[in-house]
This record gives structure tokens, sequence and C-alpha cells, in this order.
């Protein structure tokens, strides 16, 4: 009861952050709602034919957009025609809100059997307990063609390989092609973070309805402060002994640009941008947005209302320490400890994973696959969006280390979002966030 009532705090402290989550491309206006796949409770001749084995139903939880549900589904139906026994519930929503059901459910005993869960939730996940199964400890789910080290650097907590990644992520640039063609400027080059501050102050002063960088200001923390950290000092934000891995003036030079990306219009303006998701924003629907900071594996959002787009590296510091990028499981799917079906759950998982028809039917809506042998087969089946290797085959080239997971909590990142939301808004200095955030991490940490 205790781990439960702990979860349950940590919930609550974190849904404020949560609240502003992007999502995805919704399938109605009521896409935060869970979508519960009803069916029929008789089967056809299959079900009669082995009326023998226990008839087993399955909850199958993630989040995501349309094509992702809709290949999700295809792929249940398809598991569920192969094991007449089995019967998959799928429960799927968008990302927003979604962290909040995932946790209230773990904490209650009521969460579904697989479930996708994001990997730096997993602090949050497992100070409840070992609520998700330790894939070391099973041998259902065959793990030979994901590589060891990625297994153990980004997918395992405390020694635990709590889930099988879905695809690999490597943080780049989408780039809108017909805003450059228009204004004559070179996209497809290495930019510094310096050239992006020029650049972008002389677009927006010859037009100001353009801005060269979309950028939503709560994924400020993720997709700029963090990359423009990484490569100033060449640590993560957080090491693992706790202490910091920048200093006050780095952290003062960090929040400094941040205030010039608005101060000179680079980004639009936060009381406009905080109105919408990025591929959302109707002044980059309109075309007028030139750059978007994002993960690869969201790509397709973009691509829904616009399909002439790029993938190019991120800017990089003129004096940094590194120009790696950072990479990261696309996110986890994971089976519930407390499943009663947990041996049917794992045979489910692995079939996900690993089964040819399930690769070819999933593609990569959920990111470039993990696995080399899922990579494989879709590279000869032609069914790999090119730009999401693009990007992937960036980031392999020159790879960040992992990020711990107390860099990847959730009160390190509403400390940084508060503070990048004074510096937006002009309210606070750089030298004031760097002291009340350095104070804020401490006390945490300690």
């Amino acid at each position: 009861m205790n781990k439960v009532i702990a979860l349950l705090l940590t919930m609550t402290l974190v849904i404020g952050v949560f609240a502003g989550c992007q999502s995805e491309k919704p399938t109605d206006t009521n896409s935060n709602d869970t979508k519960v796949e009803e069916k029929e409770t008789t089967k056809e001749d299959p079900k009669e034919e082995t009326k023998e084995e226990e008839a087993i139903t399955l909850r199958y939880m993630w989040w995501g957009g349309d094509s992702r549900h809709e290949a999700t589904i295809e792929a249940v139906k398809k598991y569920e025609e192969l094991n007449p026994n089995i019967n998959i519930k799928p429960e799927y929503m968008g990302y927003s809100g979604y962290y909040e059901k995932l946790v209230t459910q773990l904490a209650g005993g009521t969460a579904a059997d697989v479930m996708q869960v994001n990997v730096p939730w997993l602090i949050d996940i497992m100070r409840g307990g070992d609520l998700l199964v330790d894939l070391h400890n099973q041998d259902v789910v065959d793990l030979q063609h994901y590589d060891n080290t990625f297994l153990s650097e980004f997918c395992e907590y405390d020694g635990q390989l709590v889930g099988v990644p879905n695809g690999l992520n490597a943080m780049c640039m989408i780039a809108n092609k017909s805003f450059f063609e228009e204004l004559g400027v070179e996209y497809d080059r290495k930019w510094t973070w310096d050239e992006l501050l020029t650049v972008g102050e002389q677009i927006h002063k010859e037009n100001t309805d353009k801005y060269l960088l979309n950028q939503e200001i709560n994924q400020m923390f993720q997709f700029v402060v963090k990359a423009y950290i990484y490569q100033l000092t060449g640590n993560e934000l957080i090491l693992d002994d706790k202490s910091l891995g920048f200093t006050e003036e780095d952290l003062i030079k960090t929040f400094d640009y941040v205030q010039q990306l608005y101060a000179k219009g680079v980004i639009q303006p936060a009381n406009e941008t905080i109105l919408y998701v990025a591929n959302e924003n109707p002044t980059w629907i309109d075309g007028n947005i030139g750059l978007q900071v994002e993960w690869p594996a969201t790509l397709y959002r973009y691509m829904y209302d616009n399909t002439d787009l790029d993938i190019i590296s991120l800017p990089v510091q003129e004096d940094g320490q590194t120009e790696a990028v950072v990479m990261k499981a696309t996110m986890l799917t994971s089976v519930n400890n407390n499943s009663e079906h947990k041996n049917e759950a794992l045979e489910f998982l692995n079939w996900l994973m690993n089964d040819q028809e399930s690769i070819q039917i999933l593609k990569d809506v959920r990111g470039v696959p993990a696995s080399s042998n899922a990579q494989q087969l879709l590279v000869e089946s032609d069914m790999l969006n090119p730009l999401m290797v693009k990007a992937i085959d960036n980031g392999l080239a020159n790879p960040f280390t992992s990020e711990s997971g107390f860099t990847n909590s959730s009160d390190v990142k509403t400390i940084f979002n508060e503070a990048i939301e004074l510096l937006a808004y002009n309210e606070t200095t750089p030298e004031e966030a760097a002291k009340e955030v350095i104070l804020r991490l401490n006390e945490y940490l300690n």
C-alpha cells in the first residue's frame, strides 16, 4: 500500500507537467479519450475447434495518432486470427493524458497486461515497485536482434530490462523546404546555434510573419536547452553521482541564448505557440516557419499537412565539447508484472516485436525499429521512410551517451520549464533563472 501511495503522490506532483504535453494528430476531437475496441463475445469456427484451450483476454494500451492506431489494430486482429483462444482488447488514445492514466492504473492495480511506456517515465513508475516484468528473467521474448548495449543503456531501470524498445530516435531538425526555397536560404548544411540566431533574426526583420524556428515552450527544455548544454559541456544534466553536469556560467549562457531566440523573433512568441502542438500551429501549416527540432518518430505528424520536408542535423556549438546527437528509444512496450496472464502477454509481445507479419504491418509507426532483423526486412520491402533512416544514421554516426534517470525525471523537467517560461515572457534574467534552477535542483537531488 505504501508503494501505491508513493506512486499516486508522484503522479500528483508531475501531473501539471504533462498537462501541456503535445498530442499526436488526433483521430477526432475527443482524441484524448481512450478508445476501447469492443469485440463480439462469440467466435466463429476456429475457436470451436480449439475450445479445449482456455479463452484468455489481454488488454493492450498505447498512445499515438491515426496511423499508429490503424496499424496496431490490424496487428492485433492478425494475432487473434493466429491464436483463436486469445482476445486482445485494444485501448488507445493521444499522448496528452496518457501518462496520468497509466500511473493511476498501475497504482490501482487496473493497468493493461501489455502497455506502451515512455522511457523518461520509468523513474516515476518504478518508484512504486516492480510493476513491469524484468525481461532479463524470462525466456519467451527473443532479444537476439536487439543491440545489448542499447538495451542496457536506454531500456533498463536499476538493472532490470523493463520493456522492449519499439524504435530508435535521434534528435534532429525537420526542415520545411518550401520556406527556404522562397527565401533563397540554404538549409541543408551544418548550422551553428549562433547562425540560427543571426539568420533567424534577419528573416523575421524582413517579414514579421515568418520565424526560422518552431518550438512549443514546453518542449524548449527537451529540444533546445538540453541539446545546447550537452554540446557546451559534453555532460548530461545530472551525473550518476547526482551532481550537476554544468556550471552556473554554462547555464547563464544557455538561458541567455533562449531569451535571445524570443527577443529577436527567431521563435514565434510563447503566448502564440502555447495555443497549439507544434504540427498544428497555423503558422507552421501556412508555411511561415522553417525548422522544427524533433524526434524523427514524429515525422508523420508533420507530413500530414506538408510532404515537402527534409531532415537535417541539430545545430552545433562552435566552441563546444561535443557534437554528439542525443538518442533514445522511441518508447518501450512492457508487460504488467501483476498481469493474471503474464506468459500469454509475453508471447503476444514477442510476436509484436519479432514476427515478420507483425513487422510488416506495424512498419515505422513507432519509429525506425530497434531490431536489426526488423530494419532489414522493412528496408528490403521498401517500407521504411528514408527521412527517418537519415535521422537515425546521423545519430548513430556520433551518439551521445544515454541520459540518467534523474536527468529524465519529471521534477527536473518542471524546474527547467518554469524557468524557461519566465525567460520567454522576459520576467526574469538569465542570471536570476540560473541561480534559481541550480538551487532547486540541488534541493531535489539532496
